[in-house]
């Protein structure tokens, strides 16, 4: 299963901190954001990360790479323009096979959720 990852936003509401440094890759005790969010991920064995970027874009590919440090896959998508909180869909949906689960999250979220069971509810209901 994979995950999707928005972190294209421009972060306007904790400027000046994010003219610098997007909101995914603030710093919480000297870890990004975006660090703890894929290993709550991982805790759960995802392995597969789409990532919709747009805004720094540059510093969050030089962050993850293609994964490998973290033991994950890494898929980019850049948006050529802002699409807005669902709109990364439109390019990840060759990847999404039909009537398959995948989880769409902000990529600036910390968050210590189940994820097993937040998709065994969505699959019961």
């Amino acid at each position: 299963m994979d995950a999707l990852l928005l972190c294209a936003g421009y972060g306007t509401r904790l400027e000046p901190f994010t003219i610098e440094i997007p909101k995914p890759l603030m710093p919480l005790n000297e870890t990004p954001i975006l660090r703890y969010l894929v290993e709550s991920f991982k805790k759960y064995n995802f392995r597969k990360f789409l990532i919709s970027t747009g805004y720094q874009s540059e510093l969050i590919k030089a962050y993850l790479g293609s994964g490998k440090k973290l033991n994950i896959q890494v898929k980019y998508y850049d948006e050529k323009k802002p699409l807005g909180t669902a709109g990364p869909i439109t390019l990840i949906r060759k990847n999404i096979k039909l009537n398959e689960y995948f989880f769409l999250i902000n990529g600036d979220i910390f968050t210590d959720l189940n994820f097993d069971k937040m998709l065994n509810f969505a699959k019961k209901n």
